[in-house]
C-alpha cells in the first residue's frame, strides 16, 4: 500500500477513534503492519509520529471543549487520556504556552462576524 495512503487512513481512524484508547500495538493489529513500520511511514509522511499526532490531536480537542463549555477541567483531563489533571496541565501548558484555567478564561471573549466583541460570562 501506498505510504501516503496509509498515513491517511491512519489519520482517519484516529479521528474516529480519538476518544478511546489508542495504542500503537493496537493500531498495527488493526491495520495488519508492525508498529515500526507504521510509525515510520506516518512520520514520513506527516512529519509527527503516531503518538505525537494522538496527543496533539487529544490537547486541541481539550482546548476545545475549555472554551465552549463549562465541563470541570479535570474531566477533560480524564477525556483526553491524562492519568491527572496536573499532568494535563504540564502537557497542555507546554503546548498553549497557557494553563487550561487560562485557556478558558482567555477565549471567553467572542469576535462576531461585525467585528464587534462580546464577553461571555458564566450565569
Amino acid at each position: 500500500m501506498e505510504a501516503k495512503v496509509l498515513a491517511d487512513q491512519l489519520q482517519t481512524y484516529i479521528e474516529a477513534h480519538l476518544h478511546e484508547k489508542l495504542t500503537l500495538d493496537s493500531l498495527a493489529e488493526r491495520h495488519h503492519y508492525s508498529k515500526f513500520y507504521l510509525n515510520r511511514v506516518f512520520q514520513r509522511t506527516t512529519g509527527v509520529t503516531i503518538g505525537a499526532y494522538i496527543r496533539a490531536r487529544r490537547l486541541e480537542e481539550a482546548a476545545r471543549e475549555l472554551a465552549e463549555t463549562e465541563k470541570p477541567i479535570v474531566s477533560i483531563a480524564m477525556d483526553a487520556g491524562y492519568q491527572s489533571q496536573q499532568a494535563f496541565t504540564m502537557a497542555f501548558r507546554e503546548v498553549f504556552q497557557l494553563s487550561p484555567r487560562a485557556y478558558r478564561t482567555r477565549n471567553r471573549t467572542l469576535t462576531l462576524r461585525s467585528g464587534l466583541r462580546m464577553e461571555v460570562r458564566a450565569a
